[in-house]
């Protein structure tokens, strides 16, 4: 199925529609995942209305009349910032439609929660994908289908993320050795944990410390040569 659309349209679809525009010329298109619409709810939520409690039905292809300023300024900071141009259309779509807009970003943001939540919790285990697929009761295809679809990632690459700004914050913040920052992250290799580090930050953690906290990686030096 297909939709045409008129001239000076602003039109929000799922990735399967397909859009047809009377006229000619260029008709842009931007893709959003599941964390850009996180960081867009919270900078909206003054905007947002409260969810309703009637069940929300998203329309596969919603048009948004605007006039050629709107459009002009969208395109403008698309070329900036497609993220500011996304704040700004969001907030017109807001302006025009509060009702189903609202609650098309309570959905957004809201239906993969529970999911994300589970494994946000855990990140930190020592588990392959594998062991969060099966304990989703998923396939390891689905899952990475997920986050592929949410964050533009695969679930060992955001997995791995968050191990590493949590280890990076340990070695910061605390005189714990390195090994123990890294089984603490859920890295059973120190070797891999090292690699992933140095690749992530283009430094390695011991070095880390010791330019960050001079005196923290003085006591860490200590205590490891006393170990």
């Amino acid at each position: 199925m297909s939709w045409t659309v008129p001239d000076n349209r602003l039109v929000v679809a799922d990735e399967k529609a397909a859009i047809v525009a009377e006229g000619h010329g260029d008709y842009p298109c931007f893709n959003f995942n599941a964390a850009e619409l996180q960081s867009l709810y919270v900078d909206l939520l003054g905007l947002i209305r409260k969810q309703d409690s009637v069940r929300f039905f998203q329309d596969p292809v919603r048009q948004v009349a605007a006039c050629h300023d709107v459009i002009d300024v969208s395109m403008s900071l698309a070329k900036v910032d497609r993220r500011l141009m996304l704040r700004f259309v969001y907030s017109y779509f807001l302006s025009v439609e509060p009702a189903y807009f609202s609650s098309l970003l309570h959905h957004f943001v809201d239906s993969t929660r529970e999911f994300f939540d589970f494994v946000e919790r855990n990140s930190l285990n020592p588990w392959p994908v594998s062991q969060y697929a099966d304990e989703l009761g998923i396939s390891v295809r689905k899952l990475n289908t997920l986050f592929y679809e949410k964050c533009g990632v695969s679930a060992k690459r955001w997995v791995l993320e968050q191990r590493l700004q949590k280890a990076r914050e340990l070695l910061l913040s605390t005189s714990m050795k390195v090994t123990d920052v890294a089984q603490r992250c859920g890295f059973n290799s120190h070797a891999h944990f090292t690699e992933s580090f140095t690749r992530r930050y283009n430094d390695c953690p011991r070095k880390l410390r010791q330019r960050s906290n001079p005196i923290l990686g003085r006591t860490q030096e200590i205590a490891v040569a006393h170990a």
